[in-house]
């Protein structure tokens, strides 16, 4: 079969896919953070030709790139809006791999471009935002969506060894799924089938002195924020936990590790002969830093998120639509 032209179909488990595990979470594995900015915006690390023309004065979409949000997270105004609410600051693409977890080991991408300010109702100060991500398993959807605000949507991963200890990492997005019960009532295996073609995909190469790793705890470093703050989310498909939410969440993360440096770069093929790293449609097609962060031994923690009933953009929207 030749995989470049043909779905992926791929087996899970057979589990309970709409089981909650409630907070907090401790979270084991690896990961690999890919640098977008560190201080500013980081619109100029994104191709030229891939920036939106501007928008029209009552328009309130970031001005972001393709790829930024899901098409079903663009729908609402709570995540897709709001004129100059993006304040930059540290952006990052990262990949974790997740040894173990409440619900057992999973694979994920995610994008944080950076701050976004905080409701009105809060008095100011800006917070970093997951606009897009995607996860290995279903449990993971559903409960990234339902406890945290985090926008998570199933995807297939492989991670492939290459030589000199590099690694090439690829995302395949979901085409389509069955669910095939099981002898016990409350368990079904997913059969799900992935595109045929990546979304995304990094080479990792190994750099700096061989050995050397840096402990780090994410929380003590000055000048990084570890808060995440996250609008309402749509419903979509509930058979993969596509679930919505109604409160605005706060959550501040635990994490640490042993950190050391490595090389990035893209492993998709581009239309001019070059490389990237995504397409800009099932991700954005971002320009990071050569040097990137590999972490090992990662320990996440997750508490409890804080929820606040803060006034949604589509009611206030809607409203002043109402009246005019």
């Amino acid at each position: 079969m030749d995989i470049s032209s043909s779905p992926r179909s791929l087996h899970q488990k057979a589990v309970n896919p709409h089981q909650l595990a409630p907070p907090s979470w401790t979270s084991r594995g690896e990961a690999w953070w890919l640098i977008l900015s560190l201080v500013g915006k980081l619109k100029e690390n994104f191709p030229s030709d891939d920036q939106p023309p501007p928008p029209e004065p009552e328009s309130d979409r970031h001005h972001f790139g393709p790829g930024h949000f899901d098409p079903l997270e663009a729908l609402s105004r709570d995540f897709a809006s709001l004129p100059g609410v993006f304040r930059g600051g540290m952006g990052s693409v990262q990949l974790i791999r997740y040894h173990s977890s409440p619900v057992g080991p999973y694979d994920e991408l995610l994008i944080i471009p950076g701050d976004f300010s905080l409701p009105a109702k809060l008095k100011g100060g800006s917070l970093p935002r997951i606009t897009r991500i995607y996860v290995s398993t279903l449990q993971s959807v559903l409960n990234g969506r339902y406890h945290w605000n985090i926008p998570k949507h199933l995807a297939h991963f492989e991670f492939t060894p290459g030589p000199s200890g590099s690694i090439t990492i690829s995302v395949y997005a979901l085409q389509s799924y069955t669910f095939t019960k099981t002898s016990t009532s409350e368990s079904a295996r997913l059969d799900p089938i992935f595109m045929p073609t990546p979304f995304f995909s990094t080479i990792i190469h190994p750099w700096g002195l061989k050995g050397v790793q840096l402990p780090i705890r994410l929380n003590a470093l000055p000048g990084v924020k570890t808060t995440l703050f996250q609008p309402p989310l749509k419903e979509g498909d509930k058979e993969i936990g596509m679930v919505s939410t109604k409160y605005w969440k706060k959550t501040k993360i635990g994490l640490s590790g042993r950190v050391k440096l490595c090389k990035v770069e893209g492993g998709l093929n581009a239309s001019n002969g070059q490389k990237r790293f995504a397409d800009g449609k099932g991700f954005p097609d971002f320009k990071p830093y050569r040097i990137c962060i590999h972490w090992k031994n990662l320990v996440l923690n997750v508490p409890e998120a804080l929820n606040l009933n803060l006034p949604s953009l589509e009611t206030t929207h809607n409203e002043k639509t109402s009246t005019t």
